[in-house]
């Protein structure tokens, strides 16, 4: 084995120890460098989206609708609080699932026909 000139012979590491790789040391950086930049630079994205975004209560992002949007006639032509007729509600939204009949799907939709 050859010795490094810098080192005295004293403190030549015998052959099996030089053989061996250095143990890692953490010293002052605990994670690589670069997975700290994409930290920071994500931190600080995110804080100057926060930033500089419109405001999350603003009343225009919301519900538009007014008191008369709401009182007025919806799709089907009748106006909240109007009588319905049930055979027409029905036939529009219940006919698909519980049958003409009443009696549903048995194990899937229950049937209606002699409920109250």
């Amino acid at each position: 084995m050859i010795s490094p000139p810098d080192l005295p012979p004293s403190e030549v590491p015998p052959p099996a120890q030089s053989r061996e790789n250095k143990d890692p040391t953490e010293r002052t950086q605990p994670m690589p460098f670069v997975a700290g930049l994409v930290v920071l630079l994500m931190v600080l994205i995110g804080t100057a989206y926060l930033l500089f975004s419109d405001d999350f209560g603003a009343p225009h992002l919301g519900d538009r609708r007014t008191l008369a949007d709401l009182s007025a006639p919806d799709k089907s032509g009748v106006a909240h609080g109007a009588k319905l007729d049930g055979a027409v509600l029905y036939a529009s939204h219940c006919v698909a699932c519980h049958q003409a009949n009443g009696q549903g799907l048995p194990g899937v939709f229950p049937p209606l026909a002699g409920t109250t």
